[in-house]
């Protein structure tokens, strides 16, 4: 997947009825903190959304760098009874594979929040383009059948080639098109975002 130019995000955002939020990046200490917000109604229960993306390893479908994902691991004593631990293995560009830790928050049947870093045992190699996320997910019920999906995600970076806002927003976009085929409302020969 590639970094696509803001103009290309906004318009496939304004085809596929997105709402797309995209402030200015912010720059400190040599940190680049990049923040959007997707919204779009689906055709969807929204238990059903909230219990897909509760499950890592159902998710991993509607994201192309994530390639793998362990089950909800909880931590009884050091973590809260709604928050689990899951490590991913991310695909970025051309980086090399890598992991991702990420603290899950599980809030039925309306919130998920996922906080994650990657490279965690990489020492200070810049290499590794370590980042740090913050994503929210928030499944409001419109009808029984109707759901609005919202994603909020703040990432934190270095200047690394794959943590820019064209890619960062190509993945979203990318996401909210494959629920779309998820819930047969365009084909995958119809996708515009294809990685």
């Amino acid at each position: 997947m590639e970094a696509l130019s803001f103009d290309r995000l906004v318009g496939i955002a304004q085809t596929r009825g997105i709402l797309y939020e995209a402030p200015d990046d912010e720059v400190s200490s040599g940190r680049r903190v990049v923040r959007t917000t997707i919204a779009r109604e689906f055709s969807l229960p929204r238990q059903d959304a909230f219990n897909t993306f509760a499950d890592p390893q159902a998710h991993v479908r509607f994201f192309t760098i994530i390639k793998d994902a362990t089950p909800l691991i909880p931590l009884e004593g050091a973590l809260k009874p709604d928050e689990y631990v899951v490590l991913e293995h991310v695909q970025e560009a051309n980086l090399p594979p890598r992991m991702m830790v990420v603290k899950y928050t599980l809030r039925p049947p309306d919130t998920i929040i996922k906080e994650a870093v990657t490279d965690p045992f990489a020492g200070g190699d810049v290499a590794s383009d370590k980042k740090r996320g913050l994503v929210t997910m928030r499944f409001e019920e419109l009808t029984s059948t109707t759901t609005r999906v919202t994603c909020t995600s703040t990432f934190e970076t270095n200047d690394g080639p794959v943590f820019v806002r064209g890619f960062i927003d190509h993945v979203w976009l990318n996401f909210f098109e494959r629920l779309m085929v998820e819930t047969g409302e365009i084909g995958s020969a119809e996708m515009l975002t294809v990685a």
